[in-house]
């Protein structure tokens, strides 16, 4: 991509089709490796759209499959977000021979939170600056590599960032992988579908739509193994600034 941002990749065809997303390069051999996150049907009619944060210059890998095994057939493929996006097919090396796997039941994990006018505040990437958005940040990890799920619960409007590495609610776009806001399978909850790997760590943000939300909500996830989910207020390198009304005029302060 030319400019970094939020993009939405959308697939089109008579084939029911699947989006694999994959960050500097793509091995068939080992296809868990570099994954970001994968979609099948987020577009309706059998159609994949994977929204994912983009940074300028960077290689990004879309890999285009089926739901049903050895289907053939034609697809495009399209492209939106703040900037140009350049999509070349190209056939990737492979480092061993491809072999099949073992699928595995999948394991349920849950952890309930809640957002008050103690939590801590922040701007959304998508958001404008004066905006202030209650959040709570919850440290992901798993022993076992692969696909995960994690939807919301609440009477709230949700939406989940997820990063990884780390997570700094003054520069909220740093680490960003992907951010959902209604894909749930609950009404305006968030449902993120991603590739998570054993040793690495991820952060998992819930935050609202409208600004300054309370209520409690619970993380719900699937997988191939347990997730552990653990609340922590995250360091910042500087304050966040939102607006604080007196007599209708926005007064920035970091109090709340």
């Amino acid at each position: 991509a030319s400019i970094s941002g939020t993009y939405n990749f959308i697939s089109d065809s008579e084939i029911d089709t699947v989006g694999y997303f994959y960050e500097n390069s793509f091995d068939p051999s080992v296809p868990g490796e570099n994954l970001i996150l994968t979609d099948d049907d987020g577009n309706g009619n059998r159609q994949f759209l994977i929204e994912a944060f983009l940074e300028a210059e960077r290689v990004y890998v879309l890999v285009v499959t089926t739901f049903d095994s050895s289907e053939t057939g034609t697809f495009s493929v399209s492209a939106s977000g703040p900037g140009a996006v350049d999509l070349n097919s190209f056939t990737p090396s492979t480092s061993q021979p491809i072999t099949t796997t073992t699928t595995v039941a999948p394991v349920l994990s849950a952890l309930s939170g809640g957002l008050s006018s103690a939590a801590g505040v922040f701007h959304r990437p998508d958001s404008h600056d004066e905006d202030a958005f209650y959040y709570q940040a919850i440290e992901v990890s798993v022993q076992t590599s692969g696909m995960y799920t994690l939807t919301s619960d609440s009477k709230l409007d949700t939406i989940g960032y997820f990063y990884h590495d780390s997570f700094d609610p003054s520069v909220p776009e740093n680490n960003l992988i992907t951010v959902d806001d209604d894909s749930g399978d609950i009404s305006l909850q968030f449902g993120l579908e991603v590739y998570l790997q054993a040793g690495n760590k991820y952060i998992l943000v819930v935050t609202t739509h409208e600004t300054q939300e309370t209520g409690d909500f619970s993380v719900l996830t699937n997988g191939p193994g347990p997730i552990e989910l653990t609340s922590f207020t995250p360091s910042t390198i500087q304050p966040v600034l939102a607006c604080k009304y007196n007599n209708n005029s926005c007064l920035m302060s970091d109090n709340y």
